[in-house]
């Protein structure tokens, strides 16, 4: 009696949708953005939008010379906390870049001239948690950085 109960237990939480995460939730699928100077991303939904202040986005992209660098988004006049791995660490995928969560220490940090490779891993301003991240291109004045969120 009691299997045949636990068995139609399992077999109700299996055909319900929301309750997969007792079981189990995937992992996270990465998501890609690719930003021009003073585009921002929302990395909970990937959406690009033009945010210069970094009030609307969890990371963005400022122009600087020729090139762009990398911000967290921002809270009242301070950016939230960016981690940047060394220049030498090198990622070909957002899966290799390790979660390492920011540090207070870290706001208003920033990347300079990032090339494809580079990790980094940002505090969210508009979704929940943080997140790693990686440069996968740099080509006419745009930069393609691939997110997804690391696990809390």
């Amino acid at each position: 009696m009691r299997l045949a109960i636990l068995l139609s237990v399992l077999a109700l939480l299996l055909t319900v949708p929301e309750l997969h995460v007792i079981a189990g939730s995937p992992p996270p699928k990465a998501k890609t953005a690719s930003l021009s100077a003073d585009d921002g991303a929302v990395a909970q939904t990937g959406k690009v939008v033009k945010d210069g202040s970094g009030l609307k986005v969890d990371f963005l992209a400022y122009k600087h010379g020729t090139g762009l660098d990398i911000k967290a988004g921002r809270k009242g006049t301070s950016h939230l906390p960016l981690h940047k791995f060394k220049k030498k660490d090198k990622y070909a995928s957002v899966k290799d870049v390790p979660c390492v969560k920011p540090l207070d220490s870290e706001k208003n940090a920033y990347l300079s001239l990032p090339e494809p490779g580079r990790g980094f891993t940002f505090v969210g301003n508009k979704s929940s948690g943080y997140y790693r991240a990686v440069v996968k291109a740099l080509k006419d004045g745009k930069m393609t950085v691939e997110f997804e969120k690391c696990p809390e």
